[in-house]
C-alpha cells in the first residue's frame, strides 16, 4: 500500500494543498477499513468468477468492492501527487552558499 503524504511544515509551506490531500487520504483509509470490518466478504479470497458472485451475494457487497477499488486507486494517485510535489520542491531548493 502507499505510504503517507509528506505533511512536514517545510513541505506544507511549498505545497499547502498537501494538508487537504493528507486528510482525504486518511478518510479513504478509514472508509476502506470500515467497509472491510462491516463484512469480511467484501474482499473474497481468490474469488475470480464475478458473474457467479453477483448471483449469490447482495448488491451492497458489489458496491463496497467498487468503493474499495476506487479508494485504493485514488490513494495511489494522492501519494504519486505528493511524491511529485516533494521531488520538485526538493530539486528547486536553493543551496545557501
Amino acid at each position: 500500500m502507499c505510504t503517507r503524504i509528506d505533511t512536514q511544515v517545510p513541505m506544507l509551506e511549498v505545497a499547502p494543498e498537501l494538508a487537504t490531500l493528507a486528510v482525504l487520504d486518511s478518510a479513504l483509509e478509514v472508509a476502506q477499513d470500515a467497509l472491510c470490518a462491516a463484512d469480511r466478504n467484501v474482499v473474497p479470497n481468490g474469488y475470480t468468477d464475478y458473474v457467479d458472485l453477483q448471483r449469490i451475494e447482495p448488491p451492497e457487497l458489489h458496491i463496497a468492492r467498487a468503493i474499495l477499488e476506487q479508494a485504493a486507486a485514488l490513494r495511489s494517485s494522492l501519494y504519486a501527487y505528493g511524491k511529485a510535489v516533494t521531488s520538485q520542491a526538493e530539486s528547486t531548493t536553493e543551496i545557501p552558499f
